[in-house]
């Protein structure tokens, strides 16, 4: 099944990620895969994300689990996916261990972490056929939404967050979306969807609650959507 989309207009291809392990193009080819496929326009073919035989027998490629939320961003020619997988693998062969998020660079066609290779990623998979990630690219900016409460940083430092956090891309650190403590920050349920306005630089934020937390006001109501800076 397929539960994410993204189209890669710099590459001309789309990525496609789910819970399947086969792809078949026009000529009636079936090519094996891992979670996540690339569409490519120009050849009007299925590529696969890692090492795949010449005869389309998957040795290596893709995620450990399935796929549900992907997005790209195309000032750093990068691909992020979230879902419920523990490793992915490239064109080395080498399973990269991941928790639930990681980084696909479409220049070097490897992978990476959000963290360090004992501490990073989420502390829970994502979830849900929603689209829980939203991208500033002007800024290095991404933002993940889900049913998690804490994230590790390239130090491996583990901050506890409720159900938002932002990962910079620069600095390779998460950051809470909020206060500087476990309670006074993000949203008070997982997010079903995350948009990044880029023209006005505000999140905007769905989810099945009724609180949010910043840093000024501490926790206000709303209900079930929520616009921040």
């Amino acid at each position: 099944m397929c539960r994410s989309l993204v189209y890669d207009s710099k590459n001309s291809q789309l990525y496609v990620g789910g819970d399947f392990s086969q792809a078949r193009d026009g000529r009636g080819t079936d090519i094996s895969l891992k979670g996540i496929g690339i569409w490519n326009l120009t050849k009007s073919k299925w590529d696969g994300i890692g090492n795949i035989g010449s005869n389309g027998t998957n040795f290596v490629s893709g995620t450990s689990g399935i796929i549900y939320s992907s997005i790209y961003d195309s000032c750093k020619n990068c691909l992020y996916v979230g879902g419920d997988f523990t490793y992915v693998y490239d064109n080395s062969n080498i399973a990269l261990n991941v928790n639930y998020i990681a980084c696909w660079n479409i220049n070097t066609q490897c992978w990476s972490r959000l963290g360090t290779s004992t501490s990073n990623g989420l502390s829970y998979p994502l979830y849900y056929q929603y689209q829980p990630m939203a991208i500033d690219s002007s800024n290095q900016i991404l933002y993940v939404g889900g049913n998690f409460t804490s994230v590790y940083d390239s130090a491996g430092t583990l901050t506890n967050v409720k159900y938002l956090a932002s990962w910079n891309v620069n600095t390779q650190q998460w950051s809470r979306l909020g206060g500087s403590t476990t309670t006074n920050n993000g949203v008070n349920a997982a997010p079903y969807t995350l948009v990044y306005d880029s023209r006005n630089y505000k999140l905007h934020v769905s989810w099945p609650g009724t609180t949010a937390y910043d840093t000024s006001n501490g926790s206000y109501s709303t209900n079930y959507i929520v616009t921040g800076k």
